[in-house]
C-alpha cells in the first residue's frame, strides 16, 4: 500500500450520473459519468476490459458487472436499494479509477438523498447510512489483473440538501455567493435524471423542515419534448420523419436539447440542421410549471424561505444556462440560485464539506 496522504475525492454517485471532484496542482477536477452498469451473469474469466468489475452482489457471492456508455440492459438505479447495490459501488470505484486513482488511497464522501440520510421522523437514520458507508468500503477488483483498484480507506456520508448548498455557497471564482450570505433556511430543488428530491433546510443546524422524493427527472422532460417533436414531424412544421423520431432514445433527445437541433456537428454542413430550440422551450416550459406546483405543495411556505437553490443537470435545460434560452424558473422565488455546474453540484458539496473535516482533523492531531 502507499505511503502518500489519501486524496480526498466527493462523489454524487446518482440515478443519472456519477460526479467526481478531486483537486490536482491546486485546480478542481470534475469528471461526470453516466451510471450505466450492467450485471454480467456466470464468473467472468480475466479480460482485457477495463470496465468489467467483480465484487460481492447481495446473496454473498461473487458478482460481475459491466460500466457502459449506453443504457442498455442496465440496472435500473431509480430504487432505494440502489445506494446500498454492488451496482453502486462498482460505478463508484470505476469513477475513482477513470480520475487516475487506480492503486492510491483515496477517502471518499459519497452522497444520500435526504429521505434516506434522514427517517420518517427527521432524526439522522443512522443505520443506513452505516450500510452505504460498508457497502462502499466492500471490495472490488478489476476484472483485468493488471489494473488495480483504488484503495478506499475512509467513507463520508452526507445528504444531498446539504452538499447542495455547500456548493452554491461559492462562485465560480470560489467567492462567497452574496445571494446566501447570511441566511438562515434555503429551499433545495435537485433535478436528477429520474428523481427530483425536494428540501427545505435549516442552514445552521442541517436538518429539514420537508422533504421529499418524486419521480419527476428529467426523462420526463425529455420524453416530453421527444412527443412533440413527433407531433411537429406529423404537422409538417419540421423537416423531420416521425419515424426517425420515434426511434430516438432519451439520450438521443439530450443531445438534442443540449445543442437545439438535429444533425451534423459539423460546421461546414451546419446549414442542414432542423433547429429544434423552439420546441425544447415549449417541453422545458410545461415541465418547469410542473416542478414548481409540487414545490408549492412540499413547500407551502415557499415564499418565508430566504432563498431557492436549483441544482442538477436539467437546471441548464430551464434555468436559462443554454444559448439564449429563457429561465423558467427566475420567478419561482425572490431569491433563486443556480450554482456555476449545476450538474455536478452535489458531488462538489460533498467534496468542500470533506476537505474542511479533514483539515480540521488533521490540524488536531
Amino acid at each position: 500500500m502507499s505511503n502518500k496522504a489519501p486524496v480526498l475525492v466527493g462523489m454524487d454517485c446518482g440515478s443519472g450520473n456519477v460526479a467526481t471532484i478531486m483537486e490536482k496542482d491546486g485546480k478542481m477536477q470534475v469528471r461526470l459519468t453516466p451510471s450505466y452498469v450492467r450485471y454480467l451473469p456466470g464468473v467472468l474469466k480475466e479480460t482485457e476490459s477495463r470496465n468489467s468489475w467483480v465484487t460481492i452482489g447481495s446473496d454473498g457471492s461473487e458478482a460481475t458487472y459491466a460500466v457502459q456508455s449506453k443504457a442498455i440492459n442496465a440496472v435500473d438505479t431509480r430504487t432505494k436499494d440502489y445506494q446500498l447495490s454492488a451496482a453502486c459501488r462498482v460505478l463508484v470505484v470505476n469513477a475513482l479509477a477513470g480520475l487516475g486513482l487506480s492503486g492510491q488511497k483515496v477517502i471518499i464522501a459519497d452522497t444520500l438523498p435526504a429521505d434516506q440520510f434522514y427517517d420518517d421522523n427527521n432524526a439522522v437514520n443512522r443505520a443506513h447510512i452505516e450500510l452505504k458507508r460498508q457497502s462502499l468500503l466492500t471490495a472490488v477488483k478489476n476484472a483485468n489483473k493488471d489494473i488495480a483498484s483504488p484503495i478506499i480507506v475512509d467513507v463520508r456520508i452526507m445528504p444531498e440538501a446539504v452538499t447542495a448548498f455547500n456548493a452554491a455557497l461559492y462562485t465560480e471564482s470560489g467567492d462567497v455567493e452574496p445571494r446566501l450570505d447570511g441566511v438562515r433556511d434555503v429551499v433545495i430543488v435537485d433535478i436528477g435524471r429520474y428523481t427530483i428530491n425536494y428540501a427545505h433546510l435549516d442552514c445552521e443546524t442541517q436538518d429539514t423542515y420537508a422533504r421529499e422524493t418524486t419521480d419527476q427527472g428529467a426523462h420526463v422532460f425529455l420524453t416530453r419534448m421527444k412527443q412533440l417533436m413527433i407531433e411537429a414531424a406529423e404537422a409538417a412544421e419540421i423537416a423531420l420523419a416521425a419515424e426517425t423520431i420515434r426511434s430516438m432514445t432519451l439520450d438521443d433527445v439530450d443531445a438534442i436539447a443540449r445543442s437545439g437541433y438535429y444533425g451534423s456537428p459539423v460546421e461546414a454542413l451546419k446549414h442542414k440542421r432542423i433547429q429544434l430550440d423552439e420546441i425544447m422551450c415549449a417541453a422545458a416550459s410545461s415541465y418547469a410549471s410542473e416542478i414548481r406546483y409540487k414545490l408549492g405543495v412540499v413547500v407551502p411556505q415557499l415564499a418565508n424561505a430566504d432563498a431557492l437553490i436549483v441544482v442538477g443537470g436539467t437546471a441548464n435545460y430551464i434555468g436559462g444556462l443554454l444559448r439564449d434560452l429563457p429561465n423558467f424558473v427566475a420567478d419561482w422565488h425572490d431569491n433563486v440560485v443556480i450554482p456555476y455546474q449545476p450538474q455536478s453540484a452535489n458531488g462538489r458539496g460533498a467534496f468542500f464539506a470533506l476537505q474542511a473535516e479533514f483539515e480540521e482533523e488533521t490540524q488536531g492531531v
